[in-house]
């Protein structure tokens, strides 16, 4: 198979410090912790400890869970035993975190989405914003976006006059976000938002530029058959075709450095700008790993995502990719 280089890579940057006032700065914890023969793990993917949805959204009947440090030996699995410390939700200190959450005809998710989302956030004790992007909706979500924001001061809603798509979503949220750090989420939470603090741990713990959410190492039992086969399938080319250890490159939620995202020029408007996202990240030296996190089904409402449109999107990218 044709594999594309994706350039250089560049030293890995430090993790993030937590400082107090009054108390002395603490080295930075090591990028890659020795394996079980006392060696140091490569710094292509760190997987993180395993996080896990509520119990009343975890997948049912998930897959096993793939041991993938015996299969490929520079991928690192990091296990989160018991006994080990508490987590530390205050990672980012006073830097703000922005949730980006593009909306389009989501009016049934809508209630559940913030009963979800802002419990999260307040649970990370850090400074936080929340933009919903209305991406054309022509039911009632703009309606229930506008009560949401004036309950909730953390909250802004950006419009697009039409259904531009998820890239455009992205752009938009982009250019107005006042965080740091951006994380990127679906409003119909097949990825729970109380995952998030399991991006900003392993940010804390690995020093990463980007962190994202893997179904396949965090499981899709709960996903239709006929949705997780051809996610797998592309996922697959896209891993020989790029020659990472990642092992998904298409979900959308992912904790990104403000700043990285800035620099791309992005070029695509809909669901595939995931990948286009990653491929800039990698390409730039940027260091990303991944946590597992288990996709389930939507809250409610219908997926916005058409197939075979999604397929040839992807198509057109990877031309772009390998003339890139």
């Amino acid at each position: 198979m044709l594999r594309v280089g994706l350039g250089r890579r560049h030293p890995a940057p430090v993790g993030l410090e937590v400082h107090r006032p009054g108390q002395h700065r603490q080295p930075p914890r090591a990028d890659h912790p020795p394996d079980r023969r006392g060696h140091q793990a490569p710094d292509e993917v760190q997987v993180a400890h395993r996080a896990q949805a509520p119990a009343d959204r975890r997948p049912q009947g998930a897959p096993p869970r793939h041991h993938f440090g015996q299969e490929a030996p520079r991928l690192v699995a990091q296990g989160a035993g018991r006994g080990g410390p508490a987590p530390d939700h205050r990672l980012l200190q006073s830097r703000v975190l922005t949730a980006l959450v593009p909306c389009l005809n989501e009016e049934e998710c809508l209630p559940a989405l913030e009963a979800e989302l802002f419990p999260a956030l307040e649970a990370l004790k850090t400074p936080y914003e929340v933009l919903l992007v209305d991406d054309g909706s022509t039911d009632g979500t703009p309606a229930l976006l506008d009560a949401l924001a004036a309950r909730r001061p953390a909250a802004r809603v950006l419009r697009h006059e039409g259904n531009r798509g998820i890239g455009a979503s992205l752009k938009t949220g982009l250019a107005a976000a006042k965080g740091d750090w951006l994380v990127f989420l679906d409003a119909d939470l097949t990825f729970h938002p109380s995952l998030i603090a399991a991006l900003l741990e392993e940010r804390a713990r690995t020093g990463a530029d980007c962190v994202s959410g893997s179904p396949v190492l965090g499981g899709m039992g709960a996903v239709p058959f006929g949705r997780r086969l051809p996610s797998l399938a592309l996922n697959a080319f896209y891993r020989g075709l790029f020659d990472t250890r990642l092992t998904s490159y298409t979900p959308m939620f992912r904790l990104y450095r403000t700043s990285d995202l800035r620099a791309l020029t992005l070029g695509t408007s809909g669901f595939e700008v995931s990948v286009e996202v990653l491929v800039g990240l990698l390409r730039a030296g940027k260091k990303v790993v991944e946590v597992p996190a288990p996709l389930t089904v939507r809250a409610a409402g219908a997926s916005k995502l058409r197939r075979w449109r999604e397929l040839r999107a992807h198509a057109v990218l990877v031309g772009r990719l390998l003339l890139s």
